[in-house]
């Protein structure tokens, strides 16, 4: 709940809500009354909203991506007679589909921008770890980011002040 949390401070904004496509817009428009910035009182509304448009947002693409206008076409280009086809076959079929909505949903990051000149380090795979964050209390105002590993910040994590 609490990386919920954080999206939605992050992403759900009343400002936005003119905005096709932001989240406060969505909530408006597929009517979510009860979806509230605070989502710990309204955890299961939330949700549906967030599983409502995760659907929407990979269906659509899904239905373009395979040129299909209702319930009732067949996917442009299938492999013949694929619905009669070996179980590993249909299964190849869909994983072929679903890489293709994948990469069109979500796209690959840039790695090119993190130049050793850009950030100071040698080696970035070095920083691609298991070690605990520390959180800015500012968190989105912060002129030096959000989250720090323990290491980063100079924290000592057995040294942890208890507030």
């Amino acid at each position: 709940m609490l990386l919920s949390q954080e999206h939605f401070d992050e992403f759900f904004k009343r400002a936005s809500g003119g905005e096709k496509g932001t989240l406060f817009y969505l909530k408006n428009l597929c009517n979510f009354r009860n979806v509230k910035a605070d989502i710990s009182d309204n955890f299961s509304h939330f949700w549906e909203l967030m599983c409502q448009n995760t659907e929407a947002f990979v269906t659509l693409p899904a239905k373009e991506l395979s040129g299909i206008e209702n319930t009732s076409d067949r996917p442009e280009n299938p492999p013949v007679d694929i619905e009669t086809e070996s179980k590993e076959k249909r299964k190849e079929y869909m994983d072929a589909i679903c890489q293709k909505i994948t990469s069109h949903v979500w796209h690959q990051l840039n790695t090119d921008a993190l130049k050793v000149e850009a950030t100071g380090i040698d080696d970035l795979s070095l920083y691609c770890c298991n070690e605990n964050f520390i959180g800015c209390e500012k968190r989105g105002q912060c002129l030096k980011g959000q989250w720090f590993h323990y290491s980063c910040a100079g924290v000592d994590p057995e040294n942890l002040p208890n507030t």
